[in-house]
């Protein structure tokens, strides 16, 4: 794991994980990064490398030992915070699962907030165990035009989670699923569907879009500090 962090103030006490997608770029966790400093706003933004290195794609999206190992990390890295210092994480792609996998194994509300950027899991995956550990609210960001990858190219070489077809972060995810252990956390579940007005922050509704650093000082950052 590697951690690279922006601070804002001299003690912040807002985390922000962010969670690359597959391939392990730092993308998403830069301009995040980048976002939040332009925004103002008093978040520590720490990168949590669960890749297996960069530009290795299909071993991060199809090792999924490898995602239940990193999940069982980042699980760590934040029961390893002090109580006082509210958690949100921010996954990408591929990261998604990942992220969830540690929500998993939290404690009910031990974050705040969980925002997945195009998730890279099949629709029909139960969150509930992971919406348990999140306090207000887990926002999927999906868009219908993200078609290349997680319409077509995880159809063919399965999800984050091994399933053959569609990922949420193309179709979004199940209202509930038809098995489902706490259908009452459901209750926390928001979708984001991709929207032409977004055009305006450089996302032209296809995957790298909600990487831009306008769309995140948009859209995520706003959330964020609530």
């Amino acid at each position: 794991m590697t951690a690279v962090s922006h601070q804002s103030n001299k003690s912040p006490q807002h985390l922000v994980v962010a969670l690359d997608g597959v391939g392990g770029t730092g993308i998403l966790p830069y301009s995040l990064m980048a976002a939040a400093k332009l925004g103002g706003a008093s978040l520590k933004v720490q990168r949590f490398f669960w890749n297996h290195g960069v530009f290795m794609p299909f071993h991060d999206l199809l090792d999924r030992e490898h995602i239940n190992r990193k999940g069982e990390e980042l699980a760590q890295l934040i029961e390893s915070q002090d109580r006082e210092v509210s958690v949100q994480v921010v996954a990408k792609s591929g990261g998604s699962l990942v992220a969830v996998k540690a929500l998993e194994l939290l404690p009910p509300n031990r974050v705040v907030r969980t925002m997945l950027l195009s998730p890279a899991i099949s629709p029909q995956y139960d969150l509930s165990r992971a919406l348990q550990a999140v306090e207000r609210s887990l926002i999927c960001y999906y868009s219908p035009y993200d078609r290349l990858i997680l319409g077509m190219g995880t159809s063919i070489f399965g999800t984050s989670d091994g399933v053959r077809t569609v990922s949420a972060g193309c179709a979004g995810f199940a209202a509930t699923p038809d098995i489902c252990m706490y259908p009452e956390q459901y209750s926390k579940l928001e979708q984001e569907r991709w929207r032409p007005g977004m055009l305006r922050q450089l996302h032209n509704g296809m995957h790298f879009g909600n990487s831009s650093t306008p769309w995140l000082l948009k859209n995520v950052v706003p959330r964020l500090i609530e």
